[in-house]
């Protein structure tokens, strides 16, 4: 059982981290280096501070649409760097 939470966990990752631009746009995700997991925080490394402006205030926003297009709550919170 423990296996298969963890498989199910690393293919909803891949599908967040594929379908970013459904979720920011496709601006917004143009502008994006780097996106990693620890536990159920999503890490989202930006090029543009702006951007990391504008999204710091969106996070719940994004975290509901991230778990809505996933099916279940698998990110808790999001830090932008």
């Amino acid at each position: 059982m423990k296996k298969q939470y963890h498989l199910e966990n690393g293919v909803d990752r891949a599908n967040i981290k594929r379908n970013w631009e459904l979720v920011v746009g496709k601006n917004a995700a143009a502008y994006t280096e780097r996106i990693y997991f620890r536990d159920r925080t999503m890490v989202v490394h930006l090029r543009s501070s702006v951007l990391r402006h504008e999204l710091t205030g969106q996070r719940k926003k994004l975290i509901y649409r991230i778990n809505e297009q996933v099916g279940r709550n698998i990110i808790d919170e999001i830090i932008l760097r």
